[in-house]
C-alpha cells in the first residue's frame, strides 16, 4: 500500500503561466544509486512501493537527461526518508552531497580547487536552469560567507531544500576550504518569499 505524499508536501508554484515545475532526471538516478549502495536493492524496492504506482513507474523509467516532475522528486525524497531513515532528516543532506560527488568529474573537481567558494556557487547558480525549469537565485557575499536566496522554485517542500543544502555544502568543500557550514535559515514552507541558504567557512 503506497503512501500519498502529494497532498501535504507538494504545493503548486505561483507563476502566472502555470509552467509545470520540472528538473532533469539525473537527480532521480542519483537517489536510486544512493539507496542501492547504502541500503541495498530490497530497500530501494520498498522506497518504490511506498510511492503511487504512477510515480513508481516514472521513477523506474527515469532518464538522466529527460525532464521529470519536480514534485515527483520531492515525493521520492519523502519515501526515502520514511523507508531508510524515519525521523532523521540528515539523510537528505547526505543525498545532496552524494549527488554533488556524482555530478562532478575528476577534471571538474580539479578546476574547482583553483576557485573561491563564492565563484563556484555563483557559477553553479548561473547554470541552475539547465537542470531546473523554475527558480531564480540571488547571491550576497561577505568575508568567508555568502547567502543564496532562491525564489520561485516550482515546488515548496522543505525536503527539497535540505537536499539542496547538502549539495551546496559539498560543492563548497571541493574548493579546499574547511569547516564549511551551510544553514537553511528561511524556507518558503514557513511562508517566506524566498529560501535562504547561509554558508560560511
Amino acid at each position: 500500500m503506497f503512501k500519498s505524499y502529494s497532498a501535504t508536501h507538494t504545493i503548486a508554484m505561483n507563476t502566472p503561466n502555470i509552467i509545470i515545475p520540472k528538473q532533469k532526471g539525473i537527480g532521480i538516478c542519483h537517489i536510486s544509486h544512493f539507496v542501492r549502495e547504502r541500503f541495498g536493492e530490497q530497500k530501494w524496492q520498498t522506497v518504490l512501493s511506498n510511492l503511487s504506482n504512477v510515480d513508481a513507474r516514472e521513477v523506474s523509467a527515469s532518464i538522466a537527461i529527460a525532464w521529470h516532475d519536480l514534485g515527483l522528486f520531492a515525493r521520492l525524497l519523502h519515501s526515502v526518508v520514511d523507508t531508510c531513515s524515519p525521523g532523521d532528516l540528515s539523510i537528505l543532506s547526505e543525498i545532496g552531497a552524494y549527488e554533488a560527488d556524482q555530478d562532478l568529474g575528476v577534471f571538474i573537481k580539479f578546476i574547482i580547487k583553483t576557485l573561491s567558494p563564492i565563484s563556484v556557487v555563483r557559477s553553479a547558480t548561473k547554470i541552475w536552469n539547465r537542470i531546473q525549469n523554475t527558480g531564480e537565485w540571488e547571491i550576497n557575499t561577505g568575508h568567508n560567507m555568502l547567502t543564496g536566496m532562491l525564489k520561485n522554485w516550482g515546488v515548496i517542500d522543505r525536503y527539497l531544500c535540505l537536499e539542496l543544502m547538502g549539495y551546496l555544502k559539498r560543492l563548497i568543500e571541493y574548493t579546499g576550504v574547511t569547516n564549511v557550514k551551510v544553514k537553511h535559515t528561511r524556507c518558503r514552507a514557513d511562508g517566506y518569499n524566498a529560501c535562504h541558504f547561509d554558508a560560511e567557512w
